[in-house]
């Protein structure tokens, strides 16, 4: 049996698209780490899921979801002026004492929580 193109590609979505077990994982994840940043640390905004999870494209095989979480500059920066690695490393511990049984790894620019099943980079 032929399809055409647009069947063919809506089909193709379909298989990319997250399951719905997935989208609830991946909410409840971002919620998670939401409330931690609003009741553990200072911020200057609340935080915002970004990258493909928060433009609705992300797909099964990637899982990750991404937060920007805009910390206080006012209230981090004389304890880390100047010491930008140390700041994050700050917000590493801070986010591995909170959820001990996950690996939290920092790289650089940003923080790693690698829950079993969904991996969120803050």
């Amino acid at each position: 049996m032929t399809t055409s193109v647009d069947a063919a590609f809506t089909e193709f979505l379909a298989r990319l698209a997250l399951t719905q077990a997935q989208v609830r994982t991946a909410d409840e994840k971002v919620t998670s780490v939401r409330k931690f940043f609003a009741d553990q640390v200072h911020m200057a905004e609340p935080v915002i899921t970004i990258g493909s999870y928060a433009r609705g494209t992300i797909i099964r095989s990637q899982r990750d979801v991404d937060l920007l979480a805009p910390l206080s500059y006012l209230h981090y920066k004389d304890p880390y002026d100047n010491r930008s690695r140390d700041f994050l490393y700050m917000v590493r511990d801070a986010l591995n004492a909170h959820y001990g049984s996950t690996v939290v790894s920092s790289k650089r620019v940003a923080v790693k929580v690698a829950f079993s099943d969904m991996v969120v980079d803050v």
